[in-house]
């Protein structure tokens, strides 16, 4: 009898202990989830943004933010030079060879033949050679400069926002901080933002980090990068 009452002491110790436990990491959860929403308030606050309605759709206000925090874009790398390009095509050794003929072509046809009649066999490989580059050049340029454009195109992501109280669409460097954007699977993380809300947000940071695995978002790790992918749920950031 006494071992029966021995362990029946056990367990209900044991018991005891597990529901202190639980009820310690209730109240955990309960600390940690207070101090995301006074957190999250607290900056909603001070950027002057309704959570619920997002900032004010008027220009003035939207304009001041752009001027204090900048616009949502990358400094854009300047592209290459039309000189640029006459440079590199002229590097090009066949070129080079016949430029070196042209000029002997020239001083041997002239020294034999005079000015008038000795610049025709090596002028015109010179302006033979001349086409060339100028033709590769351009060639090249216009390459690169579609090539920019179609890069602005993919950049220019639309996207939906909270402004006013009701969803609108812009474009991602129409984006404010402040702004309040929902997000579903799928899409991109539009800028560095603050989890507001969601459920079983998961982020691929992949592009980022290098980290294959999802990484999920919640009051413990609510910071979200831009560029990001939402690979499930769905959340609301600020």
């Amino acid at each position: 009898q006494a071992a029966l009452v021995l362990n029946a002491s056990r367990r209900f110790r044991y018991t005891l202990d597990l529901r202190k436990e639980e009820d310690k990491e209730k109240r955990r959860r309960m600390i940690r989830a207070h101090a995301q929403v006074i957190r999250v308030k607290g900056l909603s606050h001070l950027l002057k943004t309704n959570l619920e309605r997002g900032i004010s759709e008027d220009e003035t206000d939207i304009l001041k933010r752009r001027n204090a925090f900048g616009s949502n874009t990358y400094p854009q790398k300047k592209g290459r030079s039309f000189l640029r390009f006459l440079w590199e095509a002229w590097q090009d050794l066949t070129l080079i060879i016949l430029i070196v003929a042209a000029a002997a072509s020239l001083v041997l046809g002239i020294k034999t033949e005079g000015i008038k009649e000795g610049w025709y066999d090596g002028g015109s490989i010179a302006f033979a050679v001349f086409l060339v580059i100028v033709v590769t050049a351009v060639s090249d340029y216009r390459q690169s400069v579609q090539f920019q454009n179609l890069n602005e195109e993919k950049r220019n992501i639309q996207l939906e926002i909270m402004r006013g109280g009701r969803m609108i669409k812009v474009s991602i460097h129409d984006l404010v901080v402040g702004d309040i954007v929902p997000l579903n699977t799928g899409d991109q993380v539009p800028a560095d933002g603050i989890l507001v809300s969601g459920h079983s947000l998961a982020i691929d940071e992949s592009s980022m980090t290098g980290e294959s695995e999802y990484v999920h978002k919640d009051q413990k790790a609510p910071f979200l990068i831009s560029g990001c992918k939402v690979a499930d749920g769905v959340g609301t950031m600020l």
